[in-house]
């Protein structure tokens, strides 16, 4: 299997790096999502790890994951247990997930650095 993860939040999506042959990969890569916490809505993050092939990607398993409940600025160690598409247990992803608050000026300058270019996500 060639697995890479997409992680999708309200209309945002990425996608982390492929691992050849390599049933378990170490991802280690970071993504930001802003939440607008004043907004009456769940938020989570669907998870899915998909397998790259030469003419279409197969879905290795998925897993969506409930932001509530986190404290702010405490990061937190997770285990997403994935289903198959058929239903069946799928293995696990672990995920690390930390809620920040944020200025209009950090808003603001994220917004202009993705504009330019620039990676969104924070250095670990």
């Amino acid at each position: 299997s060639d697995p890479y993860v997409v992680v999708q939040f309200d209309k945002k999506e990425y996608k982390t790096r492929t691992f050849s042959s390599n049933l378990n990969p170490n991802f280690n890569e970071n993504f930001n999502f802003f939440i607008n916490e004043n907004a009456n809505v769940e938020h989570h993050v669907q998870l899915t790890v998909m397998d790259k092939d030469t003419f279409s990607d197969d879905t290795m398993g998925s897993a969506r994951y409930t932001l509530a409940g986190l404290e702010k600025g405490v990061a937190k160690d997770v285990q997403v247990p994935l289903t198959s598409p058929s239903g069946a247990a799928a293995g696990l992803l672990l995920i690390k997930v930390c809620t920040e608050d944020f200025t209009t000026k950090d808003l603001l300058n994220s917004s202009a650095n993705h504009a330019a270019g620039s990676p969104t996500a924070p250095s670990p």
